[in-house]
């Protein structure tokens, strides 16, 4: 169910919508995917399990947020991933705590060919030593 039309953001949010209670994102420069519609995302829908209602080559930027990258790590999500993607993206999952935002794994200008089950894992457990250092 899309909510907000698409109006070629660059930088796609995926685990967080534009209802977060100590950070905002407003949409003009970030398109937004939650499964829970109570976060007011752009777009509702699961990652992973069903196919995005996003033009190809789209975003320059994905970041996890409210997510690890793990929970993509399906063929569709992968290869959804891979199809709204840039050729070269950046990738982040984020950490958002009283309002602040951490890196906790981070891929700068990779190939969106490279977005894959070993990439995803490795950042996923980045960002558990992160957490474990909290």
């Amino acid at each position: 169910m899309e909510i907000n039309n698409y109006n070629n953001q660059k930088k796609l949010i995926i685990g967080c919508g534009n209802n977060y209670k100590n950070h905002q994102h407003t949409e003009q420069e970030y398109y937004t995917i939650d499964e829970h519609s109570a976060m007011k995302p752009c777009l509702v829908c699961s990652i992973g399990k069903e196919k995005i209602n996003l033009p190809n080559n789209s975003f320059s930027l994905i970041i996890f947020e409210g997510l690890l990258p793990i929970a993509v790590n399906t063929f569709l999500g992968i290869s959804e991933i891979q199809r709204i993607s840039e050729p070269i993206v950046n990738i982040k999952a984020t950490y958002i705590e009283n309002g602040e935002v951490y890196i906790m794994s981070e891929r700068k200008n990779i190939s969106k060919n490279f977005i894959n089950k070993g990439l995803l894992r490795k950042m996923t457990k980045e960002c558990h030593k992160f957490i474990e250092k909290l």
